[in-house]
């Protein structure tokens, strides 16, 4: 029978759990409680207590009573990632559900970052809300957050409305889960922006084989990463570099460090096209008037009331080609290299805000100056977005499909 885990800590939250357990064995699933607690250890509703959790960790009842909270928080958080990990492995539940406050969130969301892609996981908490990050919630995992709207003090009849929804969503995705069906087909992953959406939509369309787009914005290129990692995909078609140059630079789109690395660890054909690499991009609040050091002097154009695209300047382009160059010479893989000349994105063709050839060639000349004789450079006429750029990428990636 399926089974979904109620992660939270009973000590503070034990009415609201077992009201979510209640209704979630009415629908005939059973559940799998685990206390996150740091203070009272032992519950009987609790699958897996909290004295478990730590004593698997190492750490015992007198050293965590002694701990101010913010250390038995920490020392709680990283316990729990081990135990629910192998709780999962054992087969002990299809789905995890948390319900609580910042802490009780935080400390649940770093344990269903160690579960695989596809299991359901969901956290609703009041502090998803506001301005607060959802890094800390999300990182690079598929982890679904609601705001409760209301604290979860007890129950009343919004926080029942709340955790009956809740349940019902995630009963539904333990009931019906997706059923992926692999085929030995060569699957291709690959990077986008909006700047360099017709490129990507130019080879979704033209490739006879399923093509997998990740958003570099900071998140999108970590998890495109991370499946590399796990050997997701065959060929990595890398066609926006604009994480590697927030990770050098700053920017808005920071959170990817270490860009083109996992590909070329894991030896797969890799063809790169430097989409963006010249964007540095700005967030600005409604009404914020203050600037970055020399903002004026960049070329620079607005994506939208909150974002400013900035072109960056030519010494920051040698820097960025000579990083890049040094990446891909680590590829234990092929790797091909397209430069088109008329800009890395739509913004930076002739005529457009963000159009600055010197640049773009600086960029170029140092990628080309430092890169291993094994790497091929493809050069092309016009702009990343162009159909002879979008051609030359399918022709190549084609090449490498057919030696397969």
């Amino acid at each position: 029978m399926k089974t979904i885990a109620l992660i939270s800590s009973l000590d503070t939250k034990e009415e609201e759990i077992l009201y979510a357990k209640q209704l979630i064995e009415k629908k005939g699933l059973f559940t799998f409680l685990i206390d996150l607690s740091t203070r009272r250890l032992d519950n009987i509703h609790a699958d897996l207590s909290a004295k478990e959790i730590l004593e698997a960790a190492g750490i015992w009842e007198n050293q965590i009573l002694k701990m101010e909270k913010a250390d038995c928080i920490s020392v709680m958080e990283k316990a729990a990632e081990s135990a629910v990990q192998k709780a999962y492995a054992d087969g002990r539940f299809q789905g995890i559900l948390c319900i609580g406050g910042g802490q009780n969130a935080r400390m649940a969301a770093e344990a269903m970052k160690q579960l695989p892609f596809g299991l359901p996981k969901m956290i609703v908490s009041p502090l998803i809300s506001g301005k607060r990050t959802i890094e800390q919630f999300v990182g690079a995992k598929d982890i679904i957050l609601k705001h409760s709207m209301v604290d979860f003090s007890g129950l009343n009849s919004i926080s029942r409305e709340v955790i009956y929804q809740c349940v019902q969503a995630m009963a539904g995705m333990v009931i019906h889960p997706y059923r992926r069906v692999d085929t030995n087909k060569t699957k291709i992953g690959m990077t986008m922006l909006g700047v360099t959406t017709r490129f990507a939509d130019g080879i979704v369309k033209g490739m006879e084989k399923e093509v997998v787009c990740f958003h570099a914005n900071g998140t999108g290129g970590r998890c495109y990463e991370e499946m590399i990692r796990q050997g997701v995909f065959d060929i990595s078609l890398d066609a926006n570099l604009h994480e590697v140059t927030c990770e050098m630079l700053g920017g808005f789109c920071e959170g990817a460090p270490g860009r083109l690395e996992a590909a070329g660890q894991a030896g797969i054909p890799i063809l790169c096209v430097p989409g963006a690499v010249d964007v540095l991009d700005y967030y600005f609040e409604e009404g914020e008037t203050a600037r970055p050091d020399r903002f004026e002097e960049r070329k620079h154009v607005f994506h939208n009331a909150n974002i400013c695209h900035t072109k960056a300047f030519p010494e920051e382009m040698r820097m960025l080609g000579a990083e890049v160059a040094k990446r891909l010479n680590r590829a234990k893989g092929p790797v091909t290299v397209v430069l088109p000349d008329d800009g890395f994105c739509e913004a930076g063709r002739k005529g457009q805000a963000l159009c600055d050839p010197e640049a773009d060639q600086t960029f170029a000349e140092a990628l080309k100056s430092e890169l291993d004789k094994g790497v091929r450079v493809l050069e092309v006429e016009g702009n990343i977005n162009d159909k002879a750029c979008i051609d030359l990428c399918i022709q190549e990636v084609q090449k490498w499909i057919e030696k397969r």
